[in-house]
């Protein structure tokens, strides 16, 4: 007689486990559907925007193993002189845009200009863009030249 009522008992708990694990299959179903849909809705995603001093920025950039150094001057200011790996995209070209949307808005993405005015515009734009973390030089080139950092010259 207690054997019967163990088998019984153990016999009731694998059939409410198993009734368990077809109503956490519904729940879980249904908990699908409520992310599918939640999903459709446009989520915010936060732009990390930081300006930096001439040695936080140089530093910034030595350790972030993937990046994009974008020099929005003219490109005959960029011809001058600029930080080595950078790249022109002059903010006040019409083109200034399209060149944007052709980079990762995800990879960290440096900005620097002459004297830190047209960064802010960049940077600006760049948030509205969709990019997510961007680092601004404060003071421009003109502080990174300042403070005795590495420039390419034009010879």
């Amino acid at each position: 007689m207690k054997k019967h009522i163990l088998i019984l008992a153990l016999a009731g708990t694998f059939w409410a486990c198993g009734g368990n694990k077809a109503e956490t299959k519904e729940t879980t179903e249904s908990n699908a559907e409520s992310n599918i849909t939640s999903s459709a809705e446009p989520t915010e995603v936060t732009a990390v925007s930081k300006s930096l001093a001439p040695k936080d920025f140089s530093q910034t950039m030595l350790f972030a193993t993937k990046k994009q150094i974008i020099d929005v001057r003219t490109a005959g200011e960029y011809n001058a002189s600029k930080i080595p790996a950078s790249v022109n995209i002059n903010i006040e070209g019409a083109d200034f845009d399209q060149k944007i949307a052709g980079l990762n808005k995800a990879t960290p993405t440096f900005v620097y200009c002459q004297s830190g005015v047209r960064s802010q515009t960049a940077v600006d734009k760049l948030v509205a863009a969709g990019f997510t973390k961007i680092f601004m030089l404060e003071g421009g080139i003109e502080a990174w030249r300042k403070a005795n950092l590495n420039l390419e010259m034009a010879i």
